[in-house]
């Protein structure tokens, strides 16, 4: 595949979804050398061609219906993919945009599909229905209202649900009622840019400032508002349900790897979660205003390059792989043999014949 598209298929990232839906956008852009490929002399030389595998593969590769699913599965994931972004977003809490692009990709994918209802409404439900029953919270519609970056925009959705998660929340986190009369009044500068709230700098700077930081600034004419807005705004979220390994204790206790003992297995899980906390406080002070994903994310189109950047350890990284995995192999106790890379701790010599054998197939390819 290297030989005739110049780079592997696969591309590895922080999640499931994202790895996917990248994978399948690197198909479609190599479309033209895969089917060079099988139509190659190396490939019929190879043993894969006369495998039952290698021949339905083959044929998939020449369907045209294959790649109008995968062009389609593109359009409809590629927003959904930005909202996952961004919502691991290094740089500013999250929790306050979440509703709004939510409703963005669903636009998004009308849009991609046609604007025709009858394209995209099934796909709709399915979105809605994930959406109310699992992830929607009130806090999402609160921060939605009480974010400039919404409330200050022509697009703004001032929907019966958006208002219910805001009272919802104001009962819940403003206990004394007093001060819950106070804020309640105090909307009505904010949504109607009463007071510096007018101000010309003031509105365009919420694209510039997160949230928080914006009510810090400019809310000071509405303090038991603003007490609120700062509380809920300053929350965040996280994709990491969708990771392929979100649990570092799942990453190392591993069928290759099982027979850890008890202490090993802990004093590996301290020291990765460790290296992994210092490594994310470190890159996140690198991270400028311009680079975070909720700034970029004013794009009207995810760009992919901007996507692949959102790149974990790279996977067909052999030498970083290598030396992880040798950690691991001696905490363990065990020793690979001689033919082995640090990850590949197999013990049976049948398994060895069947990937060195693989690997003559793939050499051949090249």
């Amino acid at each position: 595949m290297r030989k005739h598209a110049g780079r592997d298929l696969l591309r590895p990232i922080a999640t499931r979804f994202a790895t996917a839906y990248l994978t399948l956008q690197s198909i479609l852009d190599m479309r033209q050398p895969l089917e060079a490929m099988f139509a190659s002399v190396e490939w019929s030389k190879s043993s894969y061609s006369r495998k039952d595998e290698g021949k339905a593969v083959k044929k998939i590769i020449f369907d045209r219906a294959f790649w109008l699913s995968v062009a389609y599965a593109i359009k409809t994931t590629k927003p959904l993919v930005q909202v996952l972004r961004m919502t691991d977003s290094e740089k500013m809490p999250r929790m306050g945009f979440l509703y709004g692009a939510m409703d963005k990709s669903k636009e998004e994918i009308a849009k991609n599909l046609g604007g025709e209802e009858l394209s995209y409404k099934e796909l709709w439900n399915i979105i809605d229905e994930k959406w109310e029953f699992q992830m929607h919270l009130h806090l999402h519609a609160a921060t939605y209202f009480l974010n400039p970056h919404f409330q200050y925009n022509d697009g703004f959705s001032s929907h019966v649900e958006v208002k219910s998660g805001l009272y919802a929340c104001l009962e819940k986190l403003i206990p004394n009622e007093s001060d819950r009369e106070k804020a309640d009044l105090q909307l009505n500068f904010f949504r109607k840019r009463d007071g510096l709230f007018g101000c010309s700098l003031v509105i365009s700077s919420c694209k510039k400032r997160s949230p928080p930081d914006w009510w810090i600034q400019f809310g000071d004419q509405t303090l038991e508002l603003t007490s609120f807005a700062v509380k809920i705004l300053s929350l965040t979220c996280s994709s990491s349900a969708c990771e392929r390994n979100w649990s570092t204790f799942n990453q190392i206790h591993t069928m290759k790897i099982n027979k850890l003992t008890t202490k090993n297995l802990n004093t590996l899980a301290y020291v990765m979660y460790n290296k992994k906390s210092k490594d994310w406080h470190l890159k996140r002070k690198i991270i400028t205003v311009e680079q975070d994903s909720l700034v970029v994310s004013e794009q009207t189109q995810l760009d992919d390059e901007y996507v692949a950047e959102w790149v974990a350890e790279d996977v067909g990284d052999d030498d970083q792989e290598d030396a992880d995995w040798r950690g691991v192999a001696q905490a363990s106790g065990r020793k690979g043999k001689g033919k082995t890379k640090g990850m590949h701790l197999l013990d049976e010599e049948d398994e060895w014949e069947d990937v060195e054998s693989e690997e003559e197939d793939d050499r051949a390819l090249r």
